[in-house]
């Protein structure tokens, strides 16, 4: 199914981005879910309008270049509670040894977070720099794509010492780490 191809490309095309939209009969949050999951950077349920479609095709490709600017003569690596992050290949390395391939989307949540690290960011511009177009996703988007991302670099993902929730308002990240 598109779920397993999907997978399989991650699997295949480590440190080369390929973007995959779902297009798909399947709507509710479970099904957006487990499409970002298994790695796709959209979801487009169906019948959608070809503009739309169009829209987010060339919103992904603006969200690569803003992404290649970002970390152009950055620092590449992100270093933090053990973990490293290389923004250049999309690929990194948990506490715990575990390769962890990140999404174009996941990255570049991340990058965000680390651009402003010790600050609140907002769900909203994390919505606007990942997804970028006027017809967002919910907010709740963004929550579960944290929460990925904590299962993939935090020791305890309940207890986060890196990625933390400021309810009501969005996300903190701190390298150093702390109790939320």
């Amino acid at each position: 199914d598109g779920l397993e191809v999907v997978r399989r490309i991650r699997q295949l095309s480590v440190g080369h981005w390929v973007p995959v939209i779902f297009l798909t009969s399947m709507e509710d949050d479970a099904d957006f879910s487990r499409g970002i999951e298994a790695g796709g950077d959209d979801y487009l349920p169906k019948p959608f309008h070809l503009q739309e479609l169009l829209a987010r095709v060339k919103t992904i490709l603006r969200r690569w270049t803003w992404y290649e600017r970002a970390t152009a003569g950055a620092a590449q690596v992100l270093r933090f509670g053990g973990n490293e992050f290389d923004f250049g290949s999309l690929q990194g390395r948990s506490w715990d040894g575990t390769l962890q391939p990140l999404t174009q989307k996941e990255a570049v949540i991340l990058k965000v977070l680390a651009e402003r690290e010790g600050e609140v960011v907002s769900r909203e511009e994390l919505l606007d720099k990942a997804w970028g177009y006027e017809l967002f996703p919910s907010t709740r988007t963004v929550d579960n794509f944290i929460v990925r991302l904590r299962r993939r670099f935090e020791r305890d993902p309940q207890q986060p010492q890196h990625f933390h929730t400021v309810r009501g308002v969005g996300y903190r990240f701190t390298v150093q780490g702390e109790s939320s």
